[in-house]
């Protein structure tokens, strides 16, 4: 099981990063509609952990504190 779990994580790497870490950096910057309100993406907190999703979230400009999993569902393309 160790070793499956470490071919994992090793495929989960892109460039030295994360693939969920690349993300979350492409979206710094971008718009998110909540309610009326029109907000951009500040920072985010990404957990280093492959399996480990539930800490991940992007920080919002007013301090919401979007799910890494939810932001597709309010992102102003």
């Amino acid at each position: 099981m160790k070793k499956i779990y470490l071919l994992f994580s090793i495929a989960l790497i892109s460039c030295g990063e994360p693939v969920g870490m690349t993300k979350c950096k492409s979206l710094l910057n971008k718009q998110v509609l909540i309610g009326k309100d029109t907000l951009t993406i500040v920072n985010y907190t990404y957990s280093l952990y492959p399996f480990d999703f539930v800490k991940d979230e992007f920080i919002l400009n007013n301090g919401i504190k979007l799910n890494y999993y939810d932001i597709d569902k309010f992102l102003i393309k």
